[in-house]
């Protein structure tokens, strides 16, 4: 029966079929029998086929000639991450060893580098480390390479090992006799002796040994890189490590400039494992990118800064003492700029290197100057200021400069960009979006630029939407330190959207529609709809198309409704007040009315039904979205019904001057409270449903239509072949997908999933907030008063669904204490909305585990006002729109005005 099933089995099939073709007569038909191996062990990695088929590969080696043996060698280093299912491991080894006693060298350093691709299954296999240490004393030099290889492998798998060849490393790296390519290989394995302290140190005097006794530049390297391994794994002697790389790369008497350039990229490693660098180090690598005539070695410098830059202790400890940090700090800034100069005003024919360098001398301008501006300095000097605001002017001036001259043939339409550019310009891009948002008035300048540039460069819109959109995402992070105020930014950006359109006497606009459209799509995606209207407004006016013009419908009435929903003004406060027996009641006037919102959304279902049906386009996750938005809104009104109620109950009792409140709640209060608990609680559970439907359709789609979208507004009108937008266009099209060169190159499922999160947190700890209040009531209608003292430690501490638990706790504690707290966008803290989010629920929900405890009137009136306060944050709370909601899988379609 077993034999049965296992001739029925896919695997098993496959797996008959290869050991059949391997009996052919034929050379290559055996040699494609071994190859397709490695295709089976992909296709069906079930552990018991996996070990039947390296078992039949191990008799193939033994008993096959030597290039059947190098392609079974090939076959094992491609499968290596199926080893560890092999069961029968000693039997293996058992029919490959053999090899290793043949007279032919050439068999048994193949057997070696199989020994090697199979390090992580022999790593603790005592007679292979005899058989590779053996044939380091070989005379043939292939199968001392292979037992090089080998030794390689398996030390990375096993500190025994280590422990044992260590000896005879250090013996090998030392003796002249042995070749100099050989020790350079042989110094590397070095490299793996981190975990245990005492072999690591002695590695480490072997290794300063040697680099005292050569000086063949390439085994000065292949030693830099090894104690630099060591250093950054075992973290023993990195001060000194350090001050080793600081000396080779500073040492001008060097024959080899490539000894300059490896030290300064050990340093940058070094740097990126989080070990931090003094001043001094730091000021010795300026010197260096600044006393260098090699353009690499200085690129490699400011790259190795820029890692440096990047880390929270440097930034700490510079900016410690304020006056010593602002000190420090306007050096740095001012050799930054004394490179960013020479590389400007260089002739240096090299120009794509010239280019690296000028990019990586942004990226540490961008690190520097917000970091100086945001560092902690209690009072800012004058001079420090001014250093602050001459250095952001010259680095924004320049990438502007960069941006043009790489742009500036594109503005005849002729040529686009290559993909490096197109990386490089999105690049520069970004940076200059961080320091810009660092000026004053920095947002309108910056949209401003990005709306002239993307008239001036059509063939450049992807970067440029790119950095757009990070543009709207930076200003959802920083509303309330908006020059002037929100209404005064949207005012300003208004009239910029006004002459971006070319708005007409019928306040149409008469130009730049697709590029409008994705100006309103972005600022709904990044949790702008008051800007996402003004970029729709009117947009849909004429259009012929029924669908088409639904569709705009459909976006503007979402803008709309959820711009009207940022404006809800917060409802009242309950106070009371016992004072000779008045009572301060609340006023009723003010209470959140959402039936307006909820009737909007349903406009929008009807929309997206209507769509849906003349188009035959599936809309479903469109729709269950403003579905459960739509019974979100419901529910928070029925909350915010109860909650008033409540109150009143609460405020209109009388009270005396000498005696405790007398105050008995309705069980339908309690009742209530906890029904609205389990509603948000069940939507909460509805979108569980809608983000595993974000994933599947993510995995599911084809490549081709993975980034598809909902709709595009383009013009149709092009004199050269280019897709490009005309003033004098009379025509447009919505297509169902998006041009691979105007939409970002963003994570479609990631965005969508977080927007989700968002809705599904709110609910989570909406009704986490009722349970409790629930609670709170039910003390007080007991008679219990407040009394924190008295509660058991750990009480109530989640009454939640615990499998919704982690949703709120999923990522890490908050890294708002981490390297650079700037803007929000490029540096360290809180970069995207949902980071945001997270942070400021966590910090909620700990405010509210801290005030809903025990009972009595006064406790349920504060209780009560902190959860009608949560309920109106999040109703105003600025919700990006998933971008999935604008993507469509159902091909392209276009159709005339």
């Amino acid at each position: 029966m077993a034999a049965t099933q296992e001739s029925e089995d896919p695997g098993y099939k496959r797996l008959f079929e290869l050991e059949t073709e391997y009996r052919a007569p034929r050379v290559a038909d055996r040699l494609h029998a071994i190859v397709s191996f490695s295709y089976l062990f992909d296709d069906f990695p079930n552990p018991a086929i996996i070990n039947s088929g390296f078992l039949k590969l191990a008799d193939y080696f033994a008993g096959s000639n030597n290039t059947q043996r190098h392609a079974i060698l090939q076959v094992f280093t491609r499968a290596e991450r199926h080893m560890k299912k092999i069961m029968n491991v000693e039997e293996v080894i058992k029919r490959i060893s053999p090899q290793l006693q043949s007279n032919d060298p050439l068999a048994r350093a193949l057997t070696l580098r199989a020994f090697g691709s199979m390090a992580v299954i022999v790593s603790d296999r005592v007679d292979v480390y005899h058989r590779v240490i053996h044939s380091l004393d070989s005379l043939e030099a292939m199968e001392v390479n292979a037992a090089i290889y080998a030794a390689d492998k398996i030390c990375a798998h096993s500190q025994r090992f280590c422990a044992i060849i260590s000896g005879k490393l250090a013996f090998m790296v030392r003796d002249e006799k042995t070749p100099l390519p050989v020790r350079r290989r042989l110094v590397r394995i070095f490299g793996h002796m981190f975990e245990d302290i005492t072999l690591a140190r002695l590695a480490r005097k072997t290794c300063l040994d040697i680099i005292e006794l050569t000086q063949d530049s390439e085994y000065i390297v292949a030693i830099l890189r090894t104690l630099t391994r060591l250093a950054s794994h075992s973290l023993v002697d990195v001060p000194e490590q350090i001050e080793l790389l600081l000396q080779q790369a500073e040492d001008q008497s060097v024959v080899s400039t490539g000894i300059r350039r490896v030290s300064l990229m050990c340093l940058g490693s070094l740097a990126q494992r989080g070990i931090e660098f003094s001043p001094a180090q730091i000021m010795a690598i300026f010197n260096i990118a600044l006393d260098s005539l090699d353009e690499k070695t200085t690129l490699r410098a400011v790259s190795t800064l820029h890692k440096v830059f990047l880390q929270a202790g440097v930034m700490t400890s510079l900016l410690m003492l304020p006056d010593a940090g602002q000190q420090t700090m306007a050096g740095y800034i001012e050799m930054a700029l004394h490179i960013l100069e020479r590389s400007t005003t260089s002739t240096s024919q090299s120009h794509l290197g010239l280019r690296l360098l000028l990019l990586e001398t942004y990226a540490l301008l961008s690190v520097l100057l917000p970091s100086y501006k945001h560092g902690g300095v209690i009072e800012w000097s004058e001079t420090a200021e001014q250093t602050y605001r001459d250095a952001l002017r010259e680095a924004i001036r320049s990438m502007e400069q960069f941006l043009d001259r790489l742009w500036a043939p594109l503005k005849d339409g002729t040529r686009i960009l290559s993909l490096e550019e197109q990386s490089q310009s999105g690049t520069v891009l970004r940076y200059w979006l961080v320091l810009t948002l660092e000026e004053e008035s920095g947002a309108e300048k910056m949209l401003k630029t990005i709306l002239t540039w993307m008239e001036d460069y059509k063939a450049v819109s992807m970067p440029q939407t790119q950095g757009l959109l990070a543009l709207l995402g930076s200003l959802s992070l920083n509303r309330r330190s908006i020059a002037g105020g929100v209404e005064t930014l949207e005012s300003r950006i208004s009239s910029l959207f006004e002459q971006f359109g070319q708005i007409d006497i019928e306040e149409q606009p008469t130009r730049n529609h697709w590029d409008l459209y994705q100006l309103g799509r972005y600022s709904l995606q990044t949790g702008w709809p008051s800007l996402s209207m003004m970029a729709f407004k009117n947009l849909e006016k004429g259009l012929r198309s029924v669908p088409h013009a639904l569709w705009l419908s459909t976006v503007q009435t979402l803008a709309l409704t959820e711009s009207s929903l940022q404006t809800v003004s917060s409802v009242p406060v309950v106070r009371s007040r016992r004072a000779s027996g008045d009572v301060e009641a609340s006023d009723s006037e003010g209470v959140v009315d959402l039936y307006s919102h909820q009737q909007m959304y349903v406009k929008i279902i009807g929309f997206l039904e209507e769509i849906e049906a003349n188009q035959a386009i599936n809309r479903s996750f469109q729709l269950r979205l403003c579905s459960l938005r739509r019974e979100y809104l419901q529910t928070c009104q029925q909350a915010v019904t109860t909650l008033h109620l409540l109150t009143s109950s609460v405020v209109n009792h009388n009270y005396t001057s000498n005696t405790k409140p007398v105050f008995v709640p309705l069980p339908s209060d309690e009742r209530a409270l906890y029904q609205c608990a389990d509603q948000l609680n069940q939507l909460a559970h509805q979108y569980t449903l809608l983000r595993a439907r974000i994933a599947v359709q993510e995995t599911t789609s084809h490549p081709s239509s993975s980034s598809s979208s909902a709709a595009m507004l383009t013009h149709n009108s092009s004199s050269n072949g280019v897709n490009s937008v005309t003033e004098n266009a009379t025509s447009f099209s919505i297509v169902t997908g998006e041009s691979s060169h105007s939409i970002p190159k963003l994570s479609s499922d990631q965005q969508s999933d977080a927007t989700v999160e968002i809705l599904q947190t709110m609910c989570l700890v909406l009704a986490y907030s009722f349970q409790k209040l629930a609670k709170v009531l039910g003390r007080t209608a007991e008679g219990q008063q407040q009394s924190d003292d008295d509660m058991d430690e750990g009480e109530e501490i989640f009454d939640i669904d615990p499998l919704l638990i982690p949703l709120l706790y999923h990522q890490d504690q908050d890294q708002e204490g981490a390297a650079g707290v700037g803007s929000g966008f490029g540096l360290g803290g809180p970069r995207t909305l949902v980071e945001v989010f997270r942070s400021s629920t966590r910090k909620a929900l700990g405010f509210v585990d801290q005030q809903l405890h025990g009972g009595g009137v006064e406790t349920l009136e504060m209780s009560v006002s902190l959860v009608q306060q949560l309920i109106v944050q999040f109703i105003s709370f600025p919700v990006p729109i998933p971008q999935m909601f604008f993507v469509s899988r159902n091909g392209t379609f276009s159709v005339q005005a």
